[in-house]
Parts: C-alpha cells; sequence; structure tokens
C-alpha cells in the first residue's frame, strides 16, 4: 500500500513539473513572438509623457553660412541657428528630397528602418549656456529608448522617417526664451 502511494505521488509531480514547463514554454513563445499581448501599453514612461511640453510646428530659413530652425506654436516661437548644412538637412528632410548620396541623417535613417526601429517624437528639453538639448525618442515592439541629442539632429532624422514624427518643446523654455508671436 505505501510503495503505491509513493509511486502515485512521484507521478503526480512528474505530471505537475511537466505542466508548468508547459505553461513556462507557452508563456515564453509568447513573449517572444507577440511582447504587446503580455505588456500592455498601459504603462506610460516618464520620457513619453508630453506633460509640461507643446506640439510645435518646424520651419527652416537657410542663409549663406548659416540656417534657422523655427519652432513655433500658437503664439511662442524658438529660434536656433543651425550650421547651414544642419539647415539644408533639415528642410530636404521635411520636403522630402533625398541626393544621390546619403548624408549622416540619411544613414541613421535606413539603419534606423532596417531595424524596424521607429522614431516615436522629438523633445527640445532644456537650455544651458546657450545651448539646446534633445532628446530622440525611439521605439521598437515594447523597448524605448531615449537618447540625447541635438535638437538640429533629431529634427533633421524625425523629417527622413515615412511618418509623421511630432516636434515637442518644453513649455517653460518655450516661454522664457521663445519669442512671443500674438
Amino acid at each position: 500500500m505505501k510503495r503505491k502511494f509513493v509511486k502515485e505521488s512521484v507521478i503526480l509531480m512528474y505530471r505537475i513539473t511537466i505542466l508548468i514547463l508547459i505553461l513556462i514554454i507557452v508563456f515564453l513563445s509568447f513573449w517572444i513572438l507577440i511582447p504587446s499581448l503580455l505588456v500592455p501599453n498601459i504603462f506610460v514612461l516618464p520620457e513619453l509623457s508630453t506633460l509640461g511640453y507643446t506640439q510645435v510646428a518646424v520651419t527652416v530659413e537657410i542663409g549663406n553660412e548659416s540656417g534657422t530652425v523655427k519652432l513655433a506654436e500658437k503664439c511662442y516661437e524658438l529660434s536656433m541657428v543651425v550650421d547651414r548644412s544642419q539647415a539644408v538637412s533639415i528642410d530636404n528632410g521635411i520636403k522630402k528630397i533625398v541626393s544621390f548620396r546619403p548624408n549622416t541623417h540619411d544613414l541613421i535613417n535606413d539603419m534606423l528602418k532596417s531595424f524596424d526601429i521607429k522614431v516615436i517624437m522629438v523633445k527640445v528639453t532644456e537650455m544651458k549656456n546657450n545651448t539646446y538639448f534633445a532628446k530622440l525618442l525611439l521605439g521598437q515592439r515594447t523597448f524605448v529608448l531615449g537618447l540625447d541629442s541635438r535638437p538640429s539632429d533629431a529634427i533633421a532624422i524625425a523629417a527622413r522617417t515615412d511618418y509623421e514624427v511630432p516636434i515637442y518643446v518644453n513649455e517653460s523654455l518655450l516661454k522664457t526664451v521663445g519669442k512671443r508671436t500674438c
């Protein structure tokens, strides 16, 4: 009787172990193949938050030796002086002009496309010592990466995507450094 009980206990433990292993394998398969089902997009990462930011429109003025990138919303405009090549690159990206040889921003855009990485947004975050700082936010499936960037580079990369990428500016920066237009 005791042997039968031990044998049944061993069989039961074996079955439970097999069931647990099957559940782990199924879970990992879903995690690898369809991660968005297991990690719903209800979690907002701080870098993805636009609280305290305003979406802006981008325009470019190209001069002989430099350019000006203007980030404007309803009543404020933030101007940034950039190298002429940066201004041309942003302008070409906005106009979807592709030269016969890729520049750095074209190359970066091609690499992002190759790895199925999307540009989520650009956030101009602050100004220190008369230098603007920005974040280029990238996403691949459920992964998000925020990269420190010059605003002009981030905007030039974002302008080259096949979809519209929103550009945001810190509201307090826009109001303290920006020019009131209305």
